[in-house]
């Protein structure tokens, strides 16, 4: 399994939010996208962009329930059928 964090901070401050929060061996192995990028996280086609790029998603977390259905709906159109959530979950 990969793990992606799609943030809408500049990649370095999250990943300086990650080491804080994980240690720099396992925030080391996350990549990390700046969602400014792409779009807004409330677009559907701003994360399809962004997923086209993994090639697959089996997981959404995300804070928002408007930011998790745009999310999910990109996955959707990609034919990729993840779990979703809006708290982390035990993988």
């Amino acid at each position: 399994m990969k793990v992606v964090a799609i943030a809408t901070s500049r990649k370095q401050t999250s990943r300086l939010i990650l080491e804080k929060a994980l240690g720099p061996d396992l925030s080391g192995q996350i990549d990390i996208y700046d969602m400014s990028e792409f779009g807004s996280k409330k677009d559907p086609e701003a994360w399809e962009k962004i997923f086209k790029h993994l090639g697959g998603v089996d997981v959404i977390i995300e804070d928002g329930e408007k930011n998790l259905e745009a999310a999910y709906q990109a996955a959707l159109w990609l034919d990729y059928i993840p779990v979703k959530s809006t708290t982390m979950i035990s993988l």
